[in-house]
């Protein structure tokens, strides 16, 4: 009975202290960037669906040390990562920075000529 019970704390011991693998951290990342509104919680619940068992405070962990703990740190790292044109924005990532950033929507109006989208199209004016 005793060697069951130390058998089974040395398992857990040695779960505790286990160290990530620089992928694990980078699919947090990933996630992380992939979801910026979602919190620790609902990664740990993502990662399970993909069959890796790790805390949401383990997951807090790795994002505070990439500058990634909070909401407002993966908006501004989104933010940055856009305007470097590295990533291709998702729906949910564009629905994210509008709410945080209301002048995202009207950075992405294309317009035919310089002045367009700032001149109105019919003046509001009658000529005498």
């Amino acid at each position: 009975m005793s060697d069951d019970y130390q058998r089974i704390e040395i398992i857990t011991c040695t779960e505790r202290w286990r160290r990530w693998t620089t992928a694990e951290k980078l699919r947090i990342v990933e996630l992380a960037l992939a979801h910026p509104a979602y919190g620790c919680s609902r990664y740990e619940a993502l990662l399970a669906l993909e069959g890796r068992r790790v805390s949401a405070i383990t997951i807090q962990k790795i994002l505070g040390g990439k500058e990634l703990g909070t909401r407002w740190q993966r908006w501004l790292a989104l933010e940055k990562e856009l305007a470097e044109q590295r990533i291709e924005l998702t729906a949910e990532q564009t629905r994210f920075l509008e709410k945080l950033n209301p002048c995202h929507k009207e950075r992405q109006i294309e317009s035919g000529r310089p002045g367009a989208s700032c001149s109105p199209q019919t003046p509001s004016w009658s000529a005498p």
